[in-house]
Parts: C-alpha cells; structure tokens; sequence
C-alpha cells in the first residue's frame, strides 16, 4: 500500500524541497505546487506522495493525518508510520 507522507519542509532551492519526514530526510519536487501558484517555504508542513508535494497544509492537518497514518501502521502491525 502507498500511503502519503506528511513532513516539515526544511529548505527549498528551486523546484525541490528538503522534507524532514519523522527524522528521516527525503527530497521532494514542488513543481506541482507551483504549477498552482502556492508557495512553498522553509517551516511549512506539507504532503508528499511519490516524490512530490502534493499539499501544503495547516499543523492541525498536518497533525490529523499523521495520527491516522500512526493508528493504520498500528493496525497493520507495523512501524513506519
């Protein structure tokens, strides 16, 4: 199953973002972003799926969605949430 992944958006150059997702360090493109004229900055919590940043989101959100993907790896039996 591919779930997507919500991190911290540690810096941007250009059309990629560093994302701090729970301490492991992944490169992501914003390209789809800013197709979408949002922009994205260092700080921001963001959503990341295949490789892209595919929302930006609120830390509320951001907050929800990692505790449900913590509760759906509990379910499995697994451990990367």
């Amino acid at each position: 199953m591919c779930l997507s992944l919500v991190g911290r958006v540690c810096d941007v150059n250009g059309e990629h973002a560093r994302v701090d997702v729970g301490g492991t360090m992944r490169s992501a493109s914003i390209a789809m972003q800013l197709i979408e004229g949002t922009e994205v900055r260092e700080g921001d919590w963001v959503l990341v799926h295949t490789g892209f940043v595919v929302a930006v989101l609120g830390e509320d959100d951001a907050r929800q969605i990692a505790q449900a993907r913590a509760g759906l790896a509990e379910m499995e039996g697994t451990t990367d949430a």
